[in-house]
């Protein structure tokens, strides 16, 4: 089964901060309705995450045409770093760190923009009504920004949407990189079906 896939290459920090790769995003995928319609799964891994949130944050808040779906995963959506997976998975994620490294591609990308800032944030995001579409999150119990994504399912599901957040156990940042684990390739696996049946797609 082939599914077309558009990736943005975003202009990237520290020359062009937010809201630069935001406003890209929104209009690729603007762009994209227009000539194609709604019928999308909008999708990010980690900062990618982060941006997806943003572009589904923007397009309510214009009124316009909302994906069918969301996937958000691993998202990096605390530019904070205040969530408590920030300091117990400090050293026990095989991937990242805080100190010294996320910290400052954080301060990279806002520019001056705070870190309270929902778009920044996609934490401090008030979603409010209609229902966000349904919206599939991933981690694992020692991703640094495992908190981002606890966070996350609550506050979209005050919306009344459909939010899961899908947990492996001992698995860090990004790990459904590395497809050689079978917790990878499970993810990788629910992952696709969650997009198959948000797009209607026959196996």
């Amino acid at each position: 089964l082939e599914v077309p896939v558009v990736s943005v290459e975003y202009p990237l920090a520290p020359e062009h901060p937010f809201p630069a790769g935001l406003d890209a995003c929104v209009a690729a995928y603007e762009a994209h309705v227009a000539q194609w319609g709604p019928r999308v799964l909008l999708a990010g891994l980690s900062a990618g995450a982060n941006l997806a949130l943003g572009v589904l944050a923007r397009l309510r808040a214009a009124g316009s045409p909302q994906p069918v779906g969301v996937l958000a995963a691993t998202p990096f959506a605390d530019l904070a770093g205040q969530g408590d997976s920030y300091s117990g998975n400090e050293g026990r994620d095989a991937y990242v760190r805080w100190s010294g490294q996320q910290e400052r591609f954080a301060r990279a990308y806002r520019g001056r923009t705070g870190t309270d800032n929902p778009f920044v944030s996609p934490v401090h995001q008030v979603w409010g009504e209609p229902p966000v579409p349904p919206t599939l999150l991933t981690s694992g119990t020692r991703d640094l920004f495992l908190s981002d994504a606890v966070r996350l399912q609550r506050s979209l599901r005050a919306s009344g949407g459909e939010v899961e957040l899908a947990l492996w156990e001992g698995m860090w940042h990004a790990f459904q990189n590395d497809t050689a684990s079978p917790e990878a390739r499970e993810c990788l696996a629910e992952t696709a079906a969650f997009g198959r049946r948000v797009l209607r797609l026959r196996d």
